[in-house]
Parts: structure tokens; sequence; C-alpha cells
């Protein structure tokens, strides 16, 4: 008959859990108020092959954005921010 006080020992850790969790779920992170700004500006450059010839009309994407341009005939590229 050990088995029933280990049973509801169990329950109550169980439904100590389930109580406490909501309270840990819904807390929002702080954000530092000295956090960096997002990057602005201007990018402004030119893809060339080894030989030094301009790459025309080649894709230049943001690693880890949505933002890109492509190259214009003789290889440059705007990219505003």
């Amino acid at each position: 008959m050990s088995s029933r006080p280990a049973r509801q020992g169990v329950a109550w850790i169980a439904l100590a859990l389930a109580l406490a969790t909501p309270a840990v779920a819904q807390q929002k992170p702080e954000i530092p108020s000295s956090a960096p700004a997002p990057a602005t500006g201007r990018i402004v450059g030119r893809v060339i092959e080894r030989g030094k010839d301009p790459v025309a009309f080649a894709n230049v994407i943001v690693l880890g954005g949505r933002q890109g341009t492509m190259t214009d005939d003789d290889g440059n590229f705007v990219l505003d921010r």
C-alpha cells in the first residue's frame, strides 16, 4: 500500500508544474534600452569576375535578410537600407 502515497506525491508535483508553467510562459523578455539601432544607410559596390570584368545583372542580397538588388550592365549596384 505504499504506492498510493507515491502516486499522490507525483500528482502534487504534476499539479505544481502545471500551475507554474503559464506564469513562466507569459513573461516577456526585457530589451535593454541601450540596444543598437538598426543599421541604415546606403551600400554602393561593384561585382567583378577574377579577370576584373564586371558582372552584369547579378543579384546582390543581404545575408539573413530579404533585401537585395541587381547590378547594372557595368556591374555596379546601390542598396539602400
